[in-house]
């Protein structure tokens, strides 16, 4: 049997978001986990906030040199 995923983004078909519903059901289905989304966020923030190059490394000073 072979399916298919439509998706109606401007809301002509059904009255529910349909992407949302997709997402709810990858979550149901534990398809997306936990570890899935906060992987989404963290790399949309970083892309929001052009963070992609930022290190954080260890001072070369220390407080026992002074």
């Amino acid at each position: 049997m072979r399916k298919a995923a439509i998706f109606d983004i401007d809301g002509m078909l059904i009255k529910v978001s349909s992407e949302r519903q997709f997402f709810k059901y990858l979550i149901a289905e534990k398809i997306v986990t936990t570890k899935d989304i906060l992987r989404v966020v963290k790399v949309s923030l970083s892309r929001i906030l052009n963070l992609n190059n930022l290190q954080v490394r260890k001072n070369n000073w220390s407080m026992a040199t002074f």
